[in-house]
């Protein structure tokens, strides 16, 4: 019930989905979704934020994330004036969207997709913990070496920048993934290995904000989908060893994964096994 308003008793029905409340965001969804479906267009199987045309002859494909939107297709130019005809909109350059920077260069048919501007918060917050680095770490975190006891300010401050570096590392940069999943498993009680991770992984991004995804353009109409999966050999804390996996379309990856082994592999081949029994690592 609102503020001030007191009955015994009594609920209110919202008739009216206000920007804020956890159902606007689907409510919203599906009412963008039925004017869709009236232009002629249908929501992917597997991602109903994707929407396609169902008229083969005119190619068009629309992404939604809540109230932003993209629209790719020769005939963009023209649905887009049937969106303004139905909701209110702007238009914003795609250089930067949804914290993703992106750039264009259609000589050498690229699209580069990286977060250079959110690695730059990162660095004006955190930068003066970092140590220059070449690479994303230099240092093993050994799961046996007894942990410090930290204070809570030293643990809240820890958590929060692995938090930061974990957006980061599952978005655009597959190339600090390991280091950041190494780090975070001593989120709770970090040690001094722990922070000198910490302290290469910002040192390193520092020197390479722009680092991320380059999409290459392609000819002829076959895709080439790679995988490739190895692991280490007892690196990991109780002998369990490291795990990776990373998946690449026309060469580009969309796909990478670090992790720990659930299982203690006593040979090298159970554990290259285990790997290989998945290595389907979800898509970014």
């Amino acid at each position: 019930m609102p503020t001030g308003f007191s009955k015994p008793g009594a609920v209110c029905k919202l008739q009216k989905a206000l920007y804020g409340l956890k159902e606007s965001a689907l409510a919203w969804y599906l009412t963008f979704r039925e004017a869709l479906e009236k232009m002629s267009m249908k929501a992917a199987k597997h991602d109903e934020c994707l929407f396609m045309s169902t008229n083969p002859q005119e190619p068009l494909y629309v992404t939604t994330h809540v109230d932003d939107i993209e629209i790719y297709g020769p005939e963009a130019e023209a649905f887009k004036q049937r969106i303004r005809q139905k909701f209110s909109a702007k238009e914003h350059n795609l250089d930067h969207h949804l914290g993703l920077d992106i750039q264009h260069d259609r000589e050498k048919r690229t699209i580069h997709v990286s977060q250079a501007s959110y690695t730059a918060s990162i660095i004006k917050d955190f930068g003066h913990l970092a140590t220059d680095s070449n690479v994303p770490t230099s240092h093993h975190i050994q799961g046996d070496i007894p942990e410090a006891e930290p204070t809570s300010t030293e643990v809240h401050l820890y958590q929060q920048i692995v938090g930061k570096l974990m957006y980061l590392a599952c978005q655009t940069r597959p190339d600090i993934h390991f280091a950041v999943i190494s780090a975070s498993r001593h989120a709770t009680k970090p040690s001094p290995d722990a922070w000198r991770v910490i302290h290469e992984i910002l040192g390193y991004i520092k020197r390479t904000p722009r680092h991320g995804i380059t999409i290459q353009g392609r000819d002829g109409d076959e895709i080439q989908l790679q995988q490739y999966a190895d692991a280490s050999f007892a690196t990991g804390a109780n002998g369990r060893s490291i795990s990776g996996r990373i998946m690449l379309l026309e060469g580009t990856s969309i796909a990478w994964q670090s992790k720990q082994q659930t299982m203690v592999a006593r040979i090298y081949r159970s554990i290259r096994s285990n790997v290989a029994g998945n290595t389907s690592p979800e898509p970014t």
